[in-house]
């Protein structure tokens, strides 16, 4: 739709916007903005931005897009499809009229602000539509400022197993550590006893022995010291088995809980979330947590195993001006943390200095075996100090991963309840007919949107097959989102044999439906646990559906049969032979409700008539909507749906349609022929 605008406005005013043009004669181009209207460069650039634009978001709510097109007519292209209208050589009926849409000029005030903060952020040399686009269809990342919120230490506590937990495995750094200064106290208090005062004589002399050998209770101060020794040995242990196991323990708790958080979201997230920030959650989030916040944590408990940990992070390199970013960054970092290593070294000099003049000054009153203790203490702060600093705020940035894990898990907007409430829980043989009504059913995939559904109303009879059709945008896979509940319906309601799917748990209605998508999903595994992952069917009645789809014989002909392997993605397997396997998975759910969304758009025609003579022999007795990419494939159903922005324009047996000459559906199947 971009480019045929683009390309058509183009040609009003003679610009080539597909011929190929030297670099220097497209800057010269782009630079002489004031000297007239033909800009090649930019429009090019525009193209080739759009196309791989519009191929990923395909999926993509069509009011974006329209939001899309009014930004650029407003800055770019208003003066030319305005001529090119008047002239009446541009045909822009439907676009212009899509790009009116009561949510275009919202879209385009916002992509306006968008563009202008872009141009005061970067200059017009490096301002980058592609990043503004990209920024108007996405929600923006949540950012957070200050120390790490008490909350969070507590949801850390509690997936660890709780404060009992926590105040066990304090009690067991403190005893070690205690045990260990016991030991250090101990051993300066035998050199302090020396020999016990014993006597030797030595000729006509009698000296007092400082040998510990000969103390008389060094067998007693012996036992002392190596039983303190052994304790501390034991409670280290023991400690850090409690603490492996409570850390292994939070961090599965919450990757539990931020997997099942994620999986009952609603589709919206997912449209308007990227997939890198949710990966990042699993990746380096859940990396600090189950390595890294561990380590630290240890460490700080313990405040004495002065051992440095660095493992390098694998990450592609970033673009040189974020890079410089955060170098610049990490070096302030290294200068405030060599400043604060200055002070506290200064800190620890001057507690060394006070405590040997103290030890000095007061040689009489002091016993050496202590000022010894004392002095070696002191010694140690050098270190601790810096490190125990240093630890403090690395637990905290590690808590940052915690703090991004726990916002998803507790801010994120859940689906509708799983199970039906008892009262309205359907009969485990429900739907028995599969008789489907819309009644003034209404639907928008976000707040602030327009409707994709404005008001449908029909009804599906029971065994019916109706093919679905109409051009990209026209609300055809909405319809089944809205079916799914996928999409929560703004209004109106979706009832299956009397029974309103609004008021049932979600597993309760999409385990009676069955849907074989565009793209074929196929999991690692073997074909059997694919046909059948809950292990409820048995292998004749495999075998059965594999014979209706005509892929028996392909199956028995691998080496393990139903047994054989399953790549990632199926890709061990061609597109027909994975679509026909999802047709065989759908076989055995036996629903009473099919829907195939472009089902055969991605495969062969062989392939595309295998499917169809499996629907008609095999789902007969069901209620099948097909979504059609092919119209060929619409021509044996019972009736036919013609959508259009969201509305019903036909809806009638594919013979009525086409014995009407202004019916929608036969001008479309005449522009395919004429295509063909």
């Amino acid at each position: 739709m971009f480019a045929d605008a683009l390309e058509t406005a183009g040609r009003v005013e003679g610009l080539s916007l597909s011929s190929p043009q030297p670099l220097e004669e497209e800057e010269e181009a782009d630079a002489a903005t004031e000297r007239g209207p033909k800009r090649p460069g930019r429009y090019r650039k525009s193209l080739q931005f759009l196309k791989p634009f519009r191929i990923t978001h395909k999926h993509q709510h069509p009011v974006d897009n329209a939001g899309l097109f009014s930004f650029m007519t407003l800055h770019w292209l208003s003066p030319l499809a305005l001529k090119a209208y008047k002239q009446s050589s541009l045909s822009i009926d439907d676009v212009w009229g899509l790009s009116c849409h009561e949510a275009s000029t919202v879209n385009c005030q916002r992509l306006e602000s968008l563009w202008h903060d872009e141009l005061k952020r970067r200059g017009r040399e490096g301002a980058s539509l592609t990043r503004v686009f990209w920024r108007f269809c996405q929600t923006p990342e949540e950012k957070g400022s200050g120390a790490v919120a008490w909350p969070v230490y507590g949801a850390y506590i509690k997936a660890a197993g709780g404060p009992v937990v926590f105040i066990i495995n304090a009690l067991f750094f403190l005893f070690t550590t205690g045990s260990i200064a016991f030991s250090n106290w101990w051993l300066s208090h035998w050199i302090r006893q020396g020999s016990g005062n014993t006597s030797l004589i030595s000729g006509n002399e009698t000296m007092v022995s400082t040998s510990m050998r000969l103390n008389p209770h060094i067998q007693y101060y012996s036992t002392v010291y190596v039983v303190s020794m052994g304790a501390a040995l034991l409670l280290k242990t023991v400690r850090g088995l409690v603490f492996v196991k409570c850390t292994t323990k939070a961090a599965s708790v919450l990757h539990r809980k931020l997997f099942r958080r994620l999986l009952f979201s609603p589709m919206r997230f997912f449209d308007t979330t990227p997939l890198g920030r949710i990966l990042t959650r699993f990746s380096r989030d859940m990396d600090e947590v189950d390595v890294r916040l561990t380590m630290h944590a240890e460490m700080l408990l313990q405040n004495l195993t002065l051992v440095l940990f660095c493992l390098g992070m694998r990450a592609q390199l970033p673009p040189k001006e974020l890079l410089d970013t955060n170098q610049a960054t990490t070096y302030l970092f290294s200068c405030a943390m060599r400043w604060l290593a200055v002070r506290l070294d200064l800190i620890s000099i001057s507690l060394i200095t006070a405590v040997a003049l103290l030890i000095v000054f007061m040689h009489s009153q002091i016993p050496p075996a202590y000022a010894g203790l004392a002095i070696s203490y002191a010694v140690q702060l050098t270190g601790l100090f810096q490190f125990t600093v240093r630890l403090l705020t690395e637990t905290e940035a590690r808590f940052t991963s915690v703090e991004r894990i726990n916002h998803y898990i507790s801010s994120l907007d859940s689906e509708a309840p799983r199970q039906s409430p008892e009262a309205t829980t359907p009969a485990p043989s429900w739907p028995q007919q599969g008789k489907i009504t819309f009644q003034d059913v209404s639907m928008c995939y976000r707040d602030n949107l327009p409707l994709v559904l404005k008001s449908l109303s029909f009804t599906i009879l029971p065994e019916e097959t109706i093919g679905i059709v109409g051009r990209t945008g026209s609300g055809k896979s909405s319809l089944a989102a809205a079916l799914f509940r996928l999409v929560e319906p703004s209004a109106g309601s979706i009832i299956i044999d009397g029974i309103n799917t609004a008021q049932i748990g979600l597993d309760d209605l999409r385990s009676k439906l069955t849907i074989i998508p565009q793209e074929p999903v196929l999991f690692i595994g073997t074909i059997r646990s694919n046909l059948d992952p809950w292990d409820q069917y048995s292998d004749l009645e495999i075998w059965e559906a594999l014979e209706k789809t005509q892929i028996k014989e392909m199956v028995s002909q691998l080496p393990h049969s139903l047994h054989s392997e399953v790549t990632e993605n199926g890709e061990n397997f061609s597109v027909g032979e994975r679509q026909l396997l999802c047709v065989a998975r759908a076989l055995l759910r036996n629903s009473k409700i099919l829907i195939l969304d472009e089902a055969t758009a991605a495969i062969d025609t062989e392939t595309d008539r295998l499917i169809q003579e499996t629907i008609r022999s095999a789902f007969g007795s069901c209620t099948t909507l097909i979504i059609a990419h092919r119209l060929n494939t619409v021509m044996s159903c019972s009736r036919v749906m013609v959508l259009d922005n969201g509305q019903i324009l036909e809806f009638d047996s594919p013979a009525a349609l086409l014995a009407d000459e202004n019916s929608r559906f036969r001008a479309m199947i005449q522009a395919s022929e004429s295509q063909s």
